[in-house]
């Protein structure tokens, strides 16, 4: 399993390098993101989805081939489709038709709106895969409860102040329900942090979390600038690319969860042998 590991991280470098070279292209001008090379911006970052998809596949069929945890095989599974249903997400945010102002006449970029009905079945298996994990830290309904009521308020509290005064229903509704969603990957982040705090854990356990916590950026860049900004104009497409690269980073962070979850698992089971050891020799 160390080896598809290793080969499978190294994939990922690769896929994470290629989009900082694509950001850094478009930003200095070098490449720029216009009318003329859309397309090609949109072929490359289609590869570029499909590829963390197809790296998510290869870590679940590791899991299936190598490991009995049904646990550990059920949240890589969750992963995968997690950021399948992303991928169909991402298609629907490079607006191919061109579609502006098509639900409200505030909002330029309201096609992104569409991809809510996609994007909110991936993050909630994202988040489910995340919760199963939690389950086997063995951390308090307590905690998860009081977490996402605090993260939940401040995500309600600062969606209020960027939405535009004005905004139609459909509009407001959506997207204030798709900040509550994803902002519960802040929630499995800190309650991830505030196990970390209470047993000893290699440094790749960081790894999601920090992809989490991305993930919740991420969202909030889309709204703060690229829906509600520039009084709904958006600043575009400046903030599209700033936004892929922060959301390509996260979901690369987030998939490397099953590896954590095989590290934690392993660690308790050879814990529990060495305890079993002891009591034997006594």
């Amino acid at each position: 399993m160390r080896l598809y590991k290793s080969l499978l991280s190294r994939i990922s470098i690769l896929v994470w390098g290629i989009c900082a070279v694509q950001t850094m292209l478009i930003l200095s001008g070098v490449w720029p993101f216009s009318v003329e090379s859309r397309l090609y911006h949109h072929g490359l970052e289609a590869l570029t989805t499909a590829a963390i998809v197809v790296i998510a596949g290869a870590i679940w069929a590791t899991f299936q081939n190598q490991t009995a945890h049904k646990e550990m095989i059920f949240s890589a599974k969750l992963l995968t489709y997690g950021v399948l249903f992303c991928a169909f997400g991402d298609i629907v945010n490079f607006n191919l038709l061109q579609h502006t102002y098509r639900y409200d006449p505030l909002i330029k970029h309201d096609y992104l709106i569409d991809s809510i009905y996609v994007f909110s079945v991936g993050y909630g298996l994202i988040l489910w895969s995340g919760f199963s994990f939690l389950k086997q830290l063995s951390v308090s309904n307590l905690e998860v409860i009081g977490v996402v009521s605090a993260v939940s308020v401040v995500t309600l509290f600062s969606y209020l102040q960027m939405r535009l005064p004005g905004t139609g229903a459909y509009v407001s509704i959506l997207a204030g329900f798709y900040a509550l969603l994803v902002a519960q990957c802040t929630s499995v982040a800190l309650l991830l942090l505030i196990k970390a705090t209470k047993i000893k854990l290699t440094k790749r356990y960081y790894l999601p979390v920090i992809g989490l916590l991305l993930a919740t950026l991420a969202d909030a860049l889309i709204g703060q600038f690229w829906l509600f900004g520039n009084q709904g104009q958006g600043y575009f497409p400046l903030i599209r690319t700033i936004n892929w690269f922060v959301y390509i980073s996260s979901s690369l962070l987030i998939i490397q969860l099953p590896w954590v979850y095989h590290l934690f698992i392993t660690a308790q089971q050879r814990a529990e042998c060495m305890q079993t050891e002891t009591l034997t020799s006594d």
